[in-house]
This record gives structure tokens, C-alpha cells and sequence, in this order.
């Protein structure tokens, strides 16, 4: 087996093993060892003088493609009667910026939820691509500024702020692994940027809804299910089937797919439930978008914009919606709309107060799901106060 990136990510250890070494079928001498503590290292076996001797390297900080390089250079020196130990690994300089990005998003798979490792890929990957044919330790922060510069002319101030943030914390990860010294993004300024505070009007809401009534769409079922929730898109388009109870009438979230690290169970309106039981059930463990959940909210909304006429809205604005009517047209608590968005209460408050407020969270979505109905089909609005708990 010729030992490339893709060929290590995938190598386990054998049933029973607690360390094992696959050699290259290329290069003669080196291995990839596995251990079962999940530490793994690149080794150089050679003959020195007559002797067996090993080097090992990292695999943390040595990419495949310079562990090659490093053995071949080490079989060049052996064959010329030179111990090539007087220089165990190479060198930091000889890892370029992708072969570290490679690395760090690998070990990232576990660690990020998905949707924040679809962004920290895409950050990585395209908008920090100028970097990727660099020396890791040539990037500096006039490197860092100047790409920034171009993606907020290109894209905007926000894209480059999300760029930045991904870089600080993959620079960060290679300060940590000792393949840098500094963090260079860590030197760069973020780009001012308005917080968005639209709130989309009764009328682009009628246009939304009544543009999303095709039954076999997945992507018009998850903007109606969005405005009738308050959820964020991820975690209704990555939804699986064992965190949907139809007769519980819930959705309950695992902490690693919530952005706050907590359990967040959703309860369920009745138009809500007919979305979600209208939905076909499939083999596959997603509700929506088959084997890997839904991917297609940039091509959705596009023609969902095309039939409703509007498109000065983003699927986020719908949380900003329930929200504000929740507050001025129901004149609900803040604390319970704050736990239907999913907000956790910030300081002292939030370490005492572990309550859900999951019955009242039912009661208020079922009574904003009506009143949305009545918004749409024109009814006059009903003002309806919270109810006092009795003393």
C-alpha cells in the first residue's frame, strides 16, 4: 500500500492490536505506525554500519507527502554510508500552509459540529487557497491582512471576518502542535460589519409561506418548519429520524448538534406535525436530504425567491420574526422566547436556572403557529398576554 494522506486517514488498527505499522510499498523503510492511545508516527527502518536502526517522526506535525520526501532523503544518505539520524525529522520548513490545513481539519472531524466544519473546510480550503502552496512558517500577518483585504472587497466584511476567525484558529492549532511560533492572523484587524436587523413585513411573510406549499419539496417544508419553530437551519436540515418522536410530538437535539452544548428539546405545534409526518421515510438516517441530510439551501432559495418575488430576506431573518412577534404581537416573556430560539440564559442566572420551559414553550409555539395562520390567510390579529402562574 503506497502510504498517501488519504490512505493513513483511513487505516485502523487490527481487531485485537494495540500498535501496529503498515509499510509503504513504494519506499522501502517506511511505516506508519497506529496505536491504540490514537498517537500515530511516520518510522524509517535502515541498515547503518550493519545495525537495524529507526527514525520516527510525528504525524501530527509531518504530512504524508514530507514523510516521503524525509525517507527518501534518509535512504540517499545511508546508501552514501552517512547515519541519516543526525537529522531525525524535517524540518518545519519543509510543511507547506495545505499539508497543515489538511492535518488540522482532519483532527477537526470529531471535535466540530458539522455545519462549523463545512464552514472551517470552506474557509480553509477556498478563500485561504492563495496560501495552501506557502511555507507554513513563511505566512505572515502582511500575508494574512492582504487576503483579508480581497476577500471583504470580493465577498464582504462579514465573509472575511469568518475567514480570519478560522485562520486564528488553525494558526492557533499549529502553535500548539510547535510547527509555528506565532499566531499571524492573530495580528489582523477584523473588518467592521452592521449586524443584519430585518425583520421580514406580514406581506413577505403571506408571499414566503404561500410560495412554499409544494408538497414534495423538501426545501419549502424546512423554511415552513423554520418559521414555525424559530430553529436554525442546521439543525433542522441535518434532523434525523431517531431525534423525531411523532407521538411525544418533540424533537430532542443531542449537545453536539446544538450551539449552545446542551440537550434542546423542540416541542412540536400541530402544523408543525404535519409537516414532519407528510415527510416520505426513507432507509436512510436523515429526514430530510437522504444519506447526509439537506444541502441545497442556496439553490432552494434562489428559486423559492424566483416564485415569491422577494428576496431581501435569509432563512436566518425568520428567527428574528418569531421573535419580535412573539414580544410585540403575543407579548410573551422574554425568558420563554429566549428558550424557544435556544438562548441560554447568560451568567448567574443561566448556572441556577436549568429549567426548559418545555410546557410553556408548547403552549406559546401552538398559540404563534395560530397566529402566523392568521397573518397568512388576512384574520385579524389576536393579542393574547402570557398567563400567570397561579400562587
Amino acid at each position: 500500500m503506497k502510504l498517501t494522506a488519504d490512505a493513513v486517514a483511513a487505516l485502523t488498527l487490527p481487531a485485537g492490536a494495540s500498535d501496529f505499522v503498515w509499510w509503504d510499498s513504494e519506499i522501502a523503510g517506511l511505516g506508519y505506525r497506529l496505536r491504540a492511545s490514537g498517537s500515530s508516527s511516520w518510522v524509517f527502518q535502515y541498515r547503518f554500519r550493519r545495525q537495524s536502526r529507526r527514525m520516527t517522526a510525528k504525524a501530527s506535525a509531518v504530512s504524508a507527502s514530507a514523510a516521503r520526501t524525509w525517507a527518501k532523503q534518509a535512504a540517499s544518505k545511508a546508501a552514501l554510508g552517512q547515519d541519516p539520524a543526525v537529522r531525525a525529522e524535517p524540518q518545519p520548513e519543509e510543511i507547506s500552509t495545505g499539508e497543515a490545513v489538511a492535518l488540522y481539519l482532519d483532527r477537526q472531524r470529531q471535535r466540530l459540529r458539522s455545519r462549523s466544519l463545512i464552514e472551517a473546510k470552506r474557509d480553509l480550503n477556498v478563500h485561504a487557497r492563495p496560501l495552501h502552496a506557502m511555507a507554513l512558517v513563511k505566512v505572515d500577518w502582511r500575508t494574512i491582512a492582504a487576503l483579508l483585504a480581497k476577500i471583504g472587497a470580493s465577498n464582504g466584511p462579514i465573509a472575511a471576518n469568518n475567514v480570519r476567525r478560522d485562520l486564528s484558529a488553525f494558526f492557533a492549532w499549529c502553535c500548539r502542535e510547535g510547527l509555528i511560533d506565532s499566531n499571524p492572523a492573530g495580528f489582523t484587524n477584523r473588518f467592521p460589519s452592521k449586524p443584519r436587523e430585518h425583520v421580514p413585513s406580514n406581506d413577505e411573510i403571506r408571499a414566503i409561506w404561500k410560495a412554499t406549499d409544494a408538497a414534495d419539496d423538501p426545501y419549502s417544508a424546512l423554511v415552513r418548519l423554520l418559521l414555525l419553530l424559530g430553529a436554525r437551519r442546521q439543525e433542522l436540515g441535518d434532523l434525523r429520524w431517531s431525534e423525531l418522536d411523532l407521538d411525544a410530538e418533540l424533537i430532542t437535539l443531542p449537545p453536539e448538534r446544538v450551539k449552545g452544548g446542551r440537550i434542546f428539546v423542540i416541542p412540536l405545534s400541530g402544523p408543525a406535525l404535519s409537516i414532519l409526518r407528510a415527510q416520505p421515510r426513507s432507509d436512510g438516517e436523515y429526514v430530510f436530504g437522504g444519506g447526509r441530510g439537506f444541502h441545497g439551501w442556496s439553490r432552494g432559495k434562489a428559486a423559492l425567491d424566483a416564485r415569491s418575488g422577494t428576496s431581501g430576506w435569509r432563512l436566518h431573518d425568520l428567527r428574528r420574526v418569531i421573535s419580535t412577534r412573539l414580544h410585540e404581537d403575543l407579548l410573551q416573556p422574554p425568558h420563554i422566547v429566549e428558550s424557544i430560539l435556544g438562548h441560554h440564559q447568560p451568567g448567574i442566572a443561566g448556572v441556577y436556572n436549568r429549567s426548559s420551559y418545555l410546557s410553556e414553550r408548547a403552549r406559546v409555539l401552538t398559540l404563534w403557529s395560530e397566529h402566523l395562520l392568521g397573518l397568512i390567510e388576512g384574520r385579524p390579529a389576536k393579542v393574547v398576554a402570557f398567563a400567570a402562574r397561579p400562587q
